[in-house]
């Protein structure tokens, strides 16, 4: 399991991938009574995993709660074939969103495969889990503009259409301050 997220932010997205492989000896029975599964519990911080089944073949996906999925989620994928043979990995992704309040340090998110009929000679190596901490930096922004009341609308001076008249000395001057978190 894998981040396939370059640098993960607060209130951005953040993908995982996952690899599924059977390393052997034999191929991997999955059959309509023991399939082959795996499961991602979704970390507390993540929310809005949407379903991750477009392009797969050979896989189903559910997410416990339904989709879009969010932290405490369990999704599940299905191998949907009869044998997963001895080789190259499956690849499986899971994409939500840091939450865009996040604070909580890092993220730490585990996938599971489980056997289906053919018994796992080497199970230790069944579970992956990949940490990340999301970076929670703010950049705010200020801007303070003077405005008029021209018949009942606040304007600036663009939108005026003209330069404001000059302050006088005991009249009430009107300001728009604006606030960004880029």
């Amino acid at each position: 399991k894998t981040v396939n997220t370059a640098e993960a932010t607060a209130g951005r997205p953040i993908t995982w991938n996952i690899a599924v492989r059977n390393n052997g000896p034999s191929s991997a029975a999955s059959t309509s009574g023991a399939r082959i599964t795996v499961t991602d519990t979704v970390p507390a911080g993540i929310t809005d995993v949407q379903d991750p089944s477009a392009g797969l073949t050979s896989w189903t996906v559910t997410a416990s709660d339904g989709w879009p999925a969010t932290a405490g989620d369990t999704i599940t994928w299905t191998y949907a074939g009869a044998t997963l043979p001895v080789g190259p990995a499956q690849g499986l992704s899971l994409t939500g969103l840091v939450a865009p309040s996040w604070t909580g340090g890092a993220v730490a998110n585990t996938a599971t495969v489980t056997a289906g009929a053919t018994s796992d000679p080497t199970p230790a190596n069944n579970t992956s889990t990949v940490t990340v901490t999301p970076g929670d930096a703010t950049t705010l922004a200020v801007t303070k503009t003077r405005v008029v009341n021209d018949g009942g609308v606040w304007k600036d001076a663009a939108q005026y259409g003209e330069a404001l008249a000059e302050p006088v000395a005991g009249e009430t001057i009107a300001y728009r301050v604006v606030v960004t978190n880029n």
